[in-house]
């Protein structure tokens, strides 16, 4: 067998699925495909199989099903198929070492199911029903009986014993197979006690639980298993966001919590919205390069333009419809949302937005009303990662040198605010060097994360999440310690929490906490609640001045904002994120594993 590498592999598997998606389209009788597992959660191994799903017209289901050994026959690199007689499916194999599991499935049989609500990626879906159950399904959670505890909890007992009577006998071979039945039925109460559908059917499931990429802790209901230790951090950023936005307006250090909180805590709570930005950046680059390489392999294998569409799919729909807001909101001259700088135009706006340069653009006017300006952000990201594909392509053969780069770019961001200790306040705060040194930084965790031994791991989470409370509580002293190197601790310390929680620290304690399940919450729609919650914010503070409210009462106003802020993220992504992206998946399908190779690999 040839040596194969990342790259190879899953360029193989891209090929693959193409000539399989491009023979079923062209079949009479298929209604639709999709696709599901790791692909499909975009948690693929170079070494990840296919999981197809073919639906039919109920009068074709039964001739596919009988040709279903014969159509992978028909395509390059066929090696052989596994099969049972009276199955609906077919595992079939091919060079170098790549595998497809085809289901074929009866329009008519389709019914919303949990099942249905896990990560799905339409291929081919002309008349929407594979879109319909999918939307069907997305509310429906996995039950349990009483006579499935009972179950399972006697087949693993009956395993064990079986197991030891075996040993005893000397049949070593079934006892190591009773075992594994035993494992079996751990993990399904696993999957029960962590709300997850009972996948244990295959051993590397439970070993992926064990691993780097596990995925454990997910809030109930969210429809994927999610890192609980990164939405809590993600949590915690647009929390300090949405409080920093009103304290600006309400000081919360005049109100009558100054009498009952300690001065240090207020200020944090007030003052660190600039930081949690930071915060998110870090977050950012970790998970794109994190994903990025679980798709691709290697960091050298990005294909540009898929790499793009997933991104426009993520991040366009909601930026268009609260520009297509707040372009309304300023012709109608709307306190809060006009725009009204001689130097700025709503047109000019919407341009700096789409054009990734909102934050030079107030750099070089002035702030844009609150419901614009949050945009600043977003624009130093995307600018980011329009060079990112291209980068890690263009170093393809160079990658010891290209984590050299970005760790260099991560380390510059005190010399990047020594340079702009001259500029004005606003473009220290929005200009691009610092924010892309952050998403470096986290870019250089994701590449540490699979690297760092085990043993480490606690000390890591500690040393980080005390680097990163430091800051928070009390930046005003260490700035004046560290002076610029201040907001290199704080991306440092994000960094070091998230290698930790992506190496299973708190995996065990953090998704049992439920007084932390909000705060997670809030987390799993940080994008939305970032982009939506000025609209909350003005009004209240409209509201707030327009009762004449006493300033000591002003903390009140906080309570109702801070759980409208995560409503009105839900609702958001409810009815336009996730619908939008996955109209757009449909409309646009493509493999989320595909790569162009690159003439360093081919």
């Amino acid at each position: 067998m040839p040596d194969m590498d990342a790259t190879m592999l899953t360029h193989a598997r891209s090929t693959l699925l193409d000539t399989a998606r491009t023979h079923f389209i062209a079949e009479p009788g298929v209604v639709g495909l999709y696709l599901s597992g790791t692909l499909a959660s975009g948690d693929a191994e170079p070494h990840s199989d296919i999981d197809l799903r073919v639906v039919t017209e109920p009068a074709a289901h039964a001739g596919f099903v009988a040709r279903r050994r014969d159509f992978p026959r028909l395509w390059d690199g066929f090696l052989f198929n596994e099969w049972l007689p009276g199955a609906q499916h077919c595992v079939s194999h091919f060079r170098p070492f790549t595998k497809i599991d085809i289901f074929y499935l009866n329009a008519d049989d389709l019914r919303p199911s949990p099942w249905y609500a896990l990560p799905t990626i339409v291929l081919h879906d002309p008349a929407g029903r594979i879109a319909a159950l999918l939307a069907a399904s997305r509310d429906l959670r996995f039950t349990i009986t009483e006579d499935d505890v009972d179950f399972s909890i006697s087949k693993a007992l009956a395993a064990a014993h079986e197991a030891y009577r075996r040993i005893r006998r000397g049949h070593l071979l079934y006892a190591a197979a009773l075992l594994d039945e035993m494992r079996l039925h751990m993990m399904q109460a696993d999957d029960w006690l962590n709300d997850r559908p009972t996948l244990g059917m295959v051993q590397s499931k439970f070993d992926r639980r064990h691993s780097g990429m596990q995925m454990i802790g997910r809030i109930p209901g969210d429809g994927a298993d999610r890192n609980a230790g990164i939405d809590l951090l993600r949590g915690l950023s647009i929390l300090l966001v949405v409080i920093h936005h009103l304290a600006l307006r309400i000081p919360l250090a005049r109100t009558a919590l100054a009498a009952i909180l300690p001065a240090t805590l207020l200020h944090a709570l007030n003052w660190n919205g600039y930081s949690a930005v930071f915060l998110f950046f870090v977050i950012s680059g970790f998970l794109i390069t994190s994903h990025s390489i679980r798709r691709w392999g290697t960091l050298s294998a990005v294909d540009a333009p898929a790499f793009y569409r997933r991104r426009a799919m993520r991040i366009l729909p909601c930026l268009i419809v609260l520009v297509a807001i707040l372009s309304l909101l300023d012709l109608a001259h709307v306190p809060y949302y006009t725009i009204t700088h001689p130097d700025q135009s709503l047109p000019r706006a919407i341009l700096a937005v789409f054009g990734m340069h909102l934050n030079w653009y107030e750099g070089h006017t002035a702030y844009l009303p609150g419901g614009w300006d949050v945009l600043w952000s977003l624009s130093i990201e995307e600018a980011f990662y329009l060079a990112f594909p291209l980068f890690c392509r263009a170093t393809a053969r160079h990658a010891v040198l290209r984590a050299i780069l970005f760790a260099a770019l991560a380390l510059s961001l005190p010399a990047d605010y020594a340079l702009l200790s001259h500029a004005p306040e606003i473009w220290r705060e929005k200009a691009y060097l610092p924010g892309m040194a952050a998403i470096a930084t986290g870019i250089c965790a994701a590449l540490i994360a699979p690297r760092a031994p085990l043993r480490h791991v606690p000390a890591l989470g500690i040393l980080g999440a005390s680097m990163l409370g430091a800051i928070l509580l009390w930046q005003p002293a260490i700035r004046q310690a560290l002076g610029h190197a201040t907001m290199l601790l704080l991306t440092l310390g994000s960094a070091m929490l998230l290698i930790a929680f992506d190496r299973g620290w708190g995996r065990a304690t953090l998704p049992r906490i439920r007084a932390l399940l909000w705060l997670r919450a809030y987390g799993r729609l940080s994008y939305e609640i970032y982009l939506t919650h000025m609209f909350l914010v003005f009004p209240a503070i409209a509201l707030f001045h327009g009762l004449g409210a006493p300033i000591r009462y002003g903390w009140l106003w906080f309570l109702p904002v801070v759980p409208l802020a995560w409503l009105l993220g839900h609702a958001t992504e409810r009815l336009v994120t996730s619908p939008a992206e996955r109209r757009l998946r449909s409309r646009f399908p493509f493999d989320p594993a595909s790569i162009r190779p690159h003439p360093a690999t081919r």
